[in-house]
């Protein structure tokens, strides 16, 4: 999906250029079209233990006027995210303080927080395009390309999974020594080979899952579609993305036993779009 939404704007960029105008020759004051879009992109989580995945969705985009549209928006995301510090257990002074964390409660070494994180998202979005109101303001005639802002409110059902025991239910132990006490994470390629380290370790099987509340998100952002014609674009979007009152996403919320955090989690969708207008 992702190469051809590629293909697709590409393709809108050679025939912008090769001066193909004639495919939107229609009215400017035509009434709005109703639109069907499909998306997939890159879904970033910004939280205690960054993490990064995929998300891909549905939108039904419902025009008020040529300016503003409402759009319901449905899509899934997923993500994974691996620590470079271990956080050690309450009972050393750690961070490690919900009862979920019982098994390393007499493991010094701690342990290096590796999580999966999926939500399934339903939202509505208003859209401001920001370039038919600037057309309409200097009566310009210019529909190659769409600019618009957007701002949403919804619903989430959330599952946060920590790969946690070993193969044998156990806690994982020695970690400091296996992982390479001696790697700096000052630097991006021991950042990068701590995490190689974990993840071989680690036997990759996210079996425990930590409860939370919270299913309200918050988003903002904006976006680019070029018209390939009157019935059919294509685009990438950006939105940032605001969980309020929830902080565990990556598993993670204390830094150390009396220490939590006063940033909460929040993410991020790029996505590439191809939408159907009828």
């Amino acid at each position: 999906m992702i190469r051809f939404l590629f293909t697709c704007i590409f393709a809108v960029r050679f025939s912008v250029c090769c001066g193909h105008s004639q495919i939107f020759d229609y009215d400017n004051d035509k009434k709005p079209l109703f639109g069907i879009s499909l998306h997939s992109g890159l879904f970033l989580i910004n939280a205690d233990i960054d993490g990064a995945g995929q998300g891909v969705g549905v939108g039904i985009q419902i025009p008020a006027n040529t300016i503003l549209s409402v759009r319901a928006n449905a899509y899934f995301a997923s993500g994974k995210g691996v620590g470079v510090q271990s956080y050690q257990h309450s009972s050393f002074g750690g961070g490690l303080v919900e009862s979920v964390f019982e098994p390393y409660r007499n493991v010094k070494d701690g342990w290096y927080p590796s999580y999966q994180y999926q939500k399934v998202v339903v939202e509505m979005e208003g859209l401001l395009n920001v370039l038919k109101l600037i057309n309409k303001s200097y009566d310009l005639d210019f529909e190659y390309l769409d600019v618009y802002i957007l701002g949403s409110l919804g619903l989430f059902g959330k599952q946060t999974r920590l790969d946690m025991l070993d193969n044998q239910g156990l806690p994982y132990t020695n970690l400091q020594s296996k992982v390479g006490s001696g790697l700096s994470i000052n630097t991006r390629k021991g950042r990068d080979q701590i995490k190689k380290n974990v993840r071989s370790i680690y036997d990759g099987d996210y079996e425990t899952e930590i409860q939370y509340p919270g299913n309200l998100t918050l988003s903002y952002g904006g976006g680019f579609a070029f018209n390939l014609n009157k019935s059919i674009s294509v685009g990438i979007e950006h939105k940032f993305i605001i969980y309020p009152d929830v902080d565990y996403i990556d598993g993670i919320r204390f830094r150390t036993s009396l220490d939590q955090p006063l940033s909460k989690d929040k993410a991020s969708y790029t996505n590439l779009f191809l939408m159907i207008k009828i």
